[in-house]
């Protein structure tokens, strides 16, 4: 049952994709993605809008070692590998609207993958 009404302040959707977006003064966009143990980004579907674009990906894994590449419609910056407890960033822009699919080149056929959804401003 899901009330229409509540006294107390909203709290914010912690699972929600903007939350994983932060927006710097030069108008980057960072996306803070996590790799996990369970093969899986998250977010899953960060959403972004078009122009600079940075992803700051962690590998919160205690053992696995992981990366992060785009398919060949997406840019070209990949991380070929991160070890557990490290974080690296790639940078990119992009022009055009669209769903851009990335995944990890050591564990895409476990379903390490996702989808990078960029529209216009």
């Amino acid at each position: 049952m899901v009330a229409a009404c509540s006294d107390s302040a909203e709290e914010p959707d912690e699972s929600a994709p903007s939350d994983a977006v932060t927006v710097e003064e030069d108008g980057t966009q960072v996306v803070d993605l996590r790799e996990t143990e369970d093969y899986r980004f998250n977010p899953e579907s960060p959403h972004v809008h078009t122009g600079k674009i940075r992803i700051d990906m962690t590998n919160t894994s205690q053992a696995v070692t992981h990366s992060l590449a785009f398919k060949p419609d997406g840019p070209d910056e990949e991380i070929p590998f991160i070890n557990p407890g490290e974080t690296k960033s790639i940078a990119f822009s992009i022009a055009n609207p669209g769903e851009y699919q990335f995944f990890c080149t050591f564990h895409e056929q476990l379903g390490q993958r996702g989808t990078l959804t960029v529209e216009a401003p």
